[in-house]
Order: C-alpha cells, then sequence, then structure tokens
C-alpha cells in the first residue's frame, strides 16, 4: 500500500507540474484514499487546492493533517503562510497558535519567531504591561516589548527572557535582568 501511495503521489506532483490540475488532483487524492496518514500527501493536495484558488479547502486539509501528524513542521509552516493574508482576529490567532508550536519544537527556528513576532505586532500585542516587572524602589511599571522578547531566545545575550504569557500562556512576566 505504501508504495501505491508513493507511486500516485509522484503522479500527481509530476501532473501538477505540467499543469494539468484535474488530472494531478485525482491521483493525489487515490494517493490520500491509500495513505491517509502520510502528512506529504497532504500538504500536496493542500499545494493543488491553493494553486487552483481554493484556499479554503486547502486550509481545510492542512487542518485535517495536523489532527493526524499534529507536530509536522512542513505542515505547521503551511498552515502559517497560507494564513499571512488573513487580517481577521481568528486567523492571527490561529497562526499565531501554529508558530508557537514551531518554536515550542525547536527553539532556535528564527523564520518561525520573526513570524511569531510579526503576528504579535499585527495583534497589537507589542508593548504592554509585564506583571511582576516592576522597577526596584522606583514604584513605576515598566512596559516590555513582548514581540521583541518573543524573538529573543533564554540566554541569549542581551538578559532578555522569554516571555510566558505570550508563548506560554502563564499569568505573570519574568524581568528582563538588563532592564531591572
Amino acid at each position: 500500500m505504501l508504495f501505491r501511495s508513493l507511486g500516485h503521489a509522484n503522479l500527481g506532483l509530476t501532473l501538477l507540474r505540467q499543469g494539468r490540475y484535474d488530472e494531478a488532483e485525482a491521483e493525489i487524492r487515490r494517493a490520500k484514499d491509500l495513505d491517509a496518514s502520510d502528512p506529504e500527501i497532504r500538504l500536496l493536495l493542500a499545494k493543488t487546492f491553493e494553486i487552483t484558488d481554493r484556499r479554503d479547502e486547502a486550509l481545510g486539509e492542512l487542518r485535517d493533517g495536523l489532527g493526524v501528524a499534529p507536530d509536522y513542521a512542513k505542515l505547521l509552516y503551511a498552515v502559517a503562510e497560507l494564513l499571512v493574508g488573513d487580517a481577521s482576529a481568528e486567523a492571527l490567532d490561529e497562526r499565531a497558535d501554529v508558530l508557537r508550536r514551531l518554536v515550542e519544537r525547536s527553539p532556535a527556528n528564527v523564520p518561525a519567531r520573526l513570524q511569531l513576532v510579526e503576528v504579535t505586532l499585527q495583534r497589537g500585542e507589542a508593548t504592554q504591561p509585564c506583571l511582576g516587572s516592576r522597577r526596584r524602589g522606583a514604584g513605576r511599571h515598566r512596559y516590555t516589548n513582548h514581540a521583541a522578547q518573543a524573538a529573543t531566545p533564554r540566554g541569549a545575550a542581551g538578559g532578555h527572557v522569554l516571555c510566558p504569557t505570550r508563548l506560554a500562556d502563564t499569568a505573570r512576566c519574568r524581568p528582563s535582568p538588563s532592564l531591572s
């Protein structure tokens, strides 16, 4: 079954490259029917939908793929990329969620971190009060740039600490030692 599904997927890819989209979709669907757990086949089918201007179907296929392979990086990236032009709150939330999952999976993933900063800025969360970062003796609250902290891994130069209220949904931020 595995080799048959790969054969159909490869034939679908060849047809896709030739611009024969209907035939390509049919072959890729056959491959998916033979091996629904293969995330690469789902990516290929989603790409077919995207090329034929069926963005919602592509997004649905990618979401279904994440149900089968929730930590598959290529699926996460594909969802984030499809949501780039959508400025709705739901799309920004979903894009932030998949980018967080990518960052949690691979903390040194700079492109995912930069995209997460972009989404954070789009959502209007770039500068918000950071509970627990009061300056000593001043009694004034310091504001923390969550977007910048999101792009700086723990222990990196500069003393920034990853803000858990933005990336891990915890209750408090930790103060940045370099700014205290």
